[in-house]
């Protein structure tokens, strides 16, 4: 017999294979991307594997905000969610496309992104919600400053987004701690 696990594990390699062939197949010859599918998108897909874009938390904030003033449950038959790895991907993908698209363009401003750039973007935007990880506190975004670095440096390793900033110097991502948090601010 086959576990649930097991069966989920098998899903779970199938969902990688098939978001790299898509990955290179809409970014011929672009090695950022490559990257991201190489070094983040498999922690990416385990991490945030049935976790709600909502962070599971939303609804149940919103019962107990009504309850507290005595009103109804908030009806949920017409509330579906969709995964965080799922909003995490569907956000990148259009916006890396008109990034791309953008430094294309035949326009009197010069539009240069270098790669350093893009990287580092790509990372903030995969660490924008933050706060819906799993493994993090639900109350986080009231933590102090020195809390979300450390939150930040965590989930910079956890997801491989070190290897993925500087593929060939993978602790140097520590330069840009500070600009990653601003950019999952934000």
């Amino acid at each position: 017999a086959t576990s649930d696990r097991t069966v989920e594990s098998k899903n779970e390699l199938l969902a990688l294979k098939f978001l790299r062939e898509a990955i290179k197949a809409q970014n011929p010859d672009d090695q950022v991307m490559a990257d991201f599918a190489e070094y983040v998108l498999p922690c990416l897909l385990l991490i945030t594997i049935g976790v709600t874009a909502k962070g599971g938390k939303f609804f149940d904030e919103l019962d107990q905000k009504n309850e507290a003033e005595g009103k109804d449950k908030v009806r949920r038959d017409n509330a579906t969610d969709q995964s965080l790895n799922t909003h995490l991907l569907n956000g990148l993908f259009p916006a890396n496309l008109i990034e791309r698209r953008l430094q294309n363009l035949d326009t009197t401003v010069k539009r240069l992104v270098r790669e350093r750039e893009r990287r580092l973007v790509i990372a903030g935007f995969i660490l924008h919600d933050f706060e819906k990880f799993p493994d993090i506190p639900g109350n986080c975004r009231k933590l102090s400053l020195e809390a979300h670095r450390q939150i930040i440096d965590e989930k910079v390793r956890q997801l491989g987004l070190d290897y993925f900033i500087s593929p060939e110097a993978p602790e140097a991502y520590g330069e840009y701690l500070d600009d990653l948090l601003c950019m999952a601010y934000n």
